[in-house]
């Protein structure tokens, strides 16, 4: 039996990679190919219905049905539930009279991520693209392999040429299916040949070029080393490159080991007029330079006048700063103005981290120095940011304890006091500084993080079972046995704690030695206000107030119905009004929204996950924050660059109209003034 399915599969790819021609006249994006939901029609709302549910057996009528829209609603369900139990369900849709059917269920076979999948996509591959949609089709199924495909596949794909550089939807397919391949971390030569090539083609488009320039930045691809000179006079040529490609490129130059990429990195750090998504991607890519060589540059870098370029400099030093160098570090706070507080601050973990472990009274200075700053510190995020950083400090284990056990402080301050006791664990350092103590000084963390788990309403088990699980701590074995993992379980909440009760199984498993790769969602909690559905235009335009500026927002209701409204109805309520941005990753993401303020905050009730063709590809996009399917609620994030990562596990509910420049500037512990609904601009 296996051997008959793998003769069947290899015709299969042979056949894909035969088919990979170049579309014929006609291969356009069509109308027929996107449909919109009717939500008045009751049998949408039953469809709607049944995903929230993830009832993938009520979905299953719909997928033949002679309505070709609750055909396609049935198959993006499933790609949004994302259980292979729905393959069989959604295979034959690949055969149906409707493209845009099809369509859809190669994108939904690509979710389930199963790699039974992949000879049924490989099939539904139209050998001559000679009609209207077939080039997108052809697409997604690429794009759909990626998530689910074999090694095999991965190698006809990266080596099929036969597409024109106008071919824009065709690349766009094979560089998506080579990134969601890099993903799995399944990578091959002719990819990164691929990549390189498409980069330096004159007539590719713009969007090609950036998903070739995102996969060899995020991966670490094979065969880089002789593209490096190519790829060094692409960017230092005297031609133009946008910043999205740049972002991308001058790492991919860092670490392909080019003899002039020292003097690269040092030039594009020194240019203020280099956008500081460029210089801050720059800074990241330092690691794969000789690190005498990088840590004379990331000095140069902490005194940038943009704060995100400042503290990913001091980020780098935390990471890869030299041993036996805290005090040098700590005496460049002084250097620091006290506007980039962010830098101060990470400066402080870095002088704790590389200090030496012999020098005793200068790790009780430098704790002194942030247990001090914290006390007399207001600021919310100053003071997250402060505990987090006390795990960088030996001497900080007992007052990170107390922290930790005061429930007197907030929960921001709590949560951050639980992953620094466990960040301990994890330092370099630990065995040489506690020597022949230091069992018992894990078994010190291990109890009182474990204990941190038994009181769930003070909502730490999240914190406290991720230190645990940290593959670097060590901890293992320092879980107490005596933790009844059922009852605790049962005590949370599981729509309310959902981040909790995952992490809290994932706890289970890592004690008992297991996988901690943990498939949970919550128990269905929210039915979809139809009545409210039939008022909301297709497009909710809303006004993020920030204290930089209003960042106009456009929300998508066909997009993420569950989504626009859940956030629609926060919003009427003035629900966001004073909260904060808890999170800034530059040229990632902004995040808010949070309850508590820091991340693990989350309403009486979780939405479903909304996925379909939409993708994370620009600055700008507005997603909603998960700690896994169906656990979504009130916290939102907006992009600062393209983070095709985030494709197909996030729900994307809109974008950015106007101030993106303002979102640029938002800091971490920002207030978020006021988000309000505005009137359409139909309405005017």
């Amino acid at each position: 039996m296996k051997t008959h399915y793998f003769i069947m599969l290899i015709v299969g790819v042979a056949a894909l990679y035969s088919s990979c021609l170049p579309p014929q006249p006609g291969g356009k994006a069509d109308s027929s190919l996107y449909i919109s939901p009717d939500f008045k029609d009751a049998r949408m709302q039953l469809i709607y219905t049944y995903r929230d549910k993830q009832d993938i057996d009520s979905l299953s009528v719909f997928t033949q049905h002679p309505n070709e829209s609750y055909r396609y609603f049935a198959a993006q369900a499933f790609g949004s539930i994302q259980r292979k139990e729905a393959l069989p369900f959604l295979t034959p849709m690949l055969s149906d009279s409707s493209i845009a059917v099809r369509r859809m269920a190669a994108f939904a076979i690509g979710q389930l991520r199963d790699v039974r999948g992949e000879k049924a996509l490989t099939d539904a591959f139209i050998n001559q693209d000679t009609f209207s949609g077939f080039d997108i089709l052809n697409a997604t199924i690429l794009e759909a392999l990626g998530k689910c495909g074999s090694a095999a596949t991965l190698k006809l794909i990266a080596e099929t040429s036969t597409y024109m550089a106008t071919d824009t939807v065709l690349l766009m397919g094979q560089m998506h299916a080579l990134y969601q391949f890099g993903l799995r971390n399944l990578h091959h030569i002719s990819a990164t040949n691929r990549a390189v090539d498409l980069l330096l083609s004159p007539n590719v488009a713009e969007e090609v070029k950036l998903i070739c320039g995102q996969y060899l930045h995020r991966f670490n691809v094979p065969g880089l080393e002789k593209h490096a000179n190519a790829l060094y006079n692409l960017v230092s040529g005297g031609k133009t490159l946008s910043s999205h490609l740049e972002m991308t490129l001058i790492p991919v130059i860092l670490k392909s080991e080019h003899d002039s990429r020292v003097n690269l990195a040092l030039d594009i750090i020194t240019d203020p007029k280099k956008d500081y998504r460029v210089r801050v991607n720059t800074i990241r890519a330092l690691s794969h330079l000789p690190n005498d060589k990088s840590l004379e540059i990331v000095k140069r870098a902490l005194l940038d006048k943009d704060p995100f370029v400042s503290q990913v400099a001091a980020h780098h030093l935390i990471e890869f700063g030299e041993d036996n160098q805290g005090m040098a570090y700590f005496a460049l706070i002084d250097s620091i103005p006290e506007h980039l507080w962010e830098t101060r601050i990470l400066l402080a973990g870095a002088a704790g981290r590389h200090l030496s472990p012999y020098r005793r009274y200068e790790h009780q200075r430098i704790s002194t120095y942030l247990t001090k700053l914290l006390s007399s510190e207001e600021n919310p995020a100053k003071k997250r940011l402060i505990t987090e950083m006390l795990g960088n400090c030996f001497n900080c284990l007992v007052p990170l304890k107390n922290m930790l056990e005061d429930k007197d402080l907030p929960l921001y301050i709590r949560s951050a006091a639980a992953e620094a006791f466990g960040q301990i664990a994890t330092l370099k350092n630990f065995d040489a500084y506690y020597g022949y103590a230091s069992t018992d000084v894990k078994v010190y963390i291990g109890k009182y993080l474990s204990l941190a788990l038994l009181s769930p309403s003070d909502s730490l088990v999240a914190p406290a079972a991720s230190a645990l699980i940290h593959p670097k701590a060590g901890l293992r074995l320092y879980v107490p046995d005596t933790i009844n993992f059922d009852r605790l379980m049962d005590s949370l909440n599981p729509v309310v704690q959902a981040e909790d009760y995952i992490q809290l199984l994932k706890l289970q498993a890592f004690a008992q030695n297991k996988s901690t790769d943990i498939l949970w969602t919550p128990p269905f909690n929210k039915p979809m206000d139809w009545v409210a559905m039939e008022e909301l235009s297709d497009t909710v335009h809303i006004a993020l107030e920030t204290e930089h500026g209003v960042v106009d927002l456009a929300l998508y209701t066909h997009q993420a119905p569950a989504t626009v409204l859940s956030l629609y109805e926060l919003i009427a309520n003035d629900w966001y009004n004073g909260k904060s941005i808890h999170r800034v990753v530059p040229n990632f993401v902004i995040q808010g929204g949070c309850t508590r303020g820091d991340g693990y905050g989350s309403l009486p009730y979780t939405i479903s996950s909304e996925h379909g063709f939409d993708r994370f590809d620009k600055e700008g996009i507005v997603g909603i924050a998960s700690a896994g399917p169906y656990t979504e609620s009130q916290q939102f994030f907006i992009t600062h660059s393209a983070t095709p990562h985030l494709n197909g596990r996030y729900t994307i509910c809109g974008e950015v109209i106007d101030g993106i420049d303002i979102v640029h500037r938002i800091r971490r512990g920002d207030v978020i003034k006021s988000i309000s609904i505005k009137p359409s601009p139909t309405n005017l």
